[in-house]
């Protein structure tokens, strides 16, 4: 059997495919290793032993997969075709996302390949701020293809300027990988919500294996049950519950310690970002790299609005 996951870059692909090995009890998973900076080459290939505890800080990146793009999706599914059908076989496929895509291809993929079995992510608007988050803290090299591909800015670009101009533009760019495909009922597709992969695996990953008829180890299950909740605390799932009681602290000058959150680049551009599409402040925050973490430092960088043309968004005024 083959399973595809379809999903966008630094939300769990990794710790799912490896998640899909472990529970069906595999000991070794048959791997295409592509070229790092060319997916479309394939490298090595063949059978390497399945690890027991995938975290590697905040990512499952001791697991080994296949990591797929656009162009070599047809070539990993005849590889596996190839190989002993009593096997389980998996791909995590990222969308390349080609200059003016405006959304993915998975449903002409899911369409086109009738024989393979997916599990396709599906997102909503609130998922954007989590994703770009994510992406910048999980994959290194993430941050500079933003700010050269996305922006096109000088990469000397300083600090202050980066978070100001990626607050302003990454809500549109996530939003291509995202939500603007609807992705449509097929027989061979299970829809996950990106949600339920970051709260709720525990229960859906047992409705993947049902709808798939893969036989699942039981002796691994609590093993995998703790592994899981390791990698959701990675996931910074506390920072996400209480950013809307963080944005109304910065608003009203209440003083709030941020220190536990792990303030990071991602997440100070995600306040900032907040501030300003729903309640027109920016921060005057030239000059400085890294904002102290507490909000009553955020409180006195405010200022209105008066360089960015924007829509506010009502829906989302606390």
């Amino acid at each position: 059997m083959i399973i595809g996951i379809l999903g966008s870059a630094g939300c769990g692909g990794t710790f799912l495919d490896w998640s899909l090995h472990f529970l069906a009890g595999d000991r070794q998973s048959y791997v295409i290793k592509m070229d790092q900076h060319d997916r479309s080459r394939v490298v090595a290939e063949g059978y390497f032993d399945l690890t027991l505890d995938p975290i590697t800080g905040t990512t499952a990146h001791r697991h080994r997969k296949t990591h797929l793009n656009n162009d070599s999706l047809q070539k990993v599914i005849d590889i596996f075709t190839a190989l002993s059908p009593e096997r389980l076989y998996s791909f995590y496929y990222v969308d390349s996302m080609s200059a003016g895509q405006t959304q993915t291809t998975h449903n002409q993929i899911v369409k086109g390949h009738p024989d393979v079995n997916f599990i396709c992510y599906t997102y909503s608007p609130a998922d954007i701020d989590k994703i770009f988050c994510l992406q910048v803290e999980k994959i290194p090299q993430y941050l500079e293809n933003m700010l050269s591909d996305w922006l096109q800015d000088d990469p000397d670009m300083p600090v202050w300027d980066q978070r100001e101009q990626l607050s302003l533009y990454y809500p549109k760019c996530i939003e291509g990988q995202t939500i603007n495909e609807i992705i449509n009922a097929h027989p061979n597709c299970f829809a996950l919500s990106f949600t339920d992969m970051l709260e709720h695996l525990d229960r859906k990953i047992l409705e993947i294996f049902d709808r798939y008829k893969i036989t699942m180890d039981q002796d691994r299950w609590i093993a995998w049950l703790g592994v899981y909740q390791l990698w959701k605390k990675g996931n910074s799932p506390e920072f996400f519950a209480d950013l809307r009681q963080i944005i109304n602290h910065i608003l009203a000058g209440v003083g709030q310690d941020l220190t536990h959150y792990n303030m990071t680049f991602a997440k100070e551009t995600i306040i900032a970002s907040k501030l300003l599409y729903n309640h027109n402040k920016t921060l005057k925050s030239h000059g400085i790299e890294k904002i102290p973490p507490n909000t009553l430092h955020w409180h006195e960088l405010l200022e209105d609005n008066i360089y960015h043309n924007i829509k506010i968004n009502t829906q989302e005024q606390s």
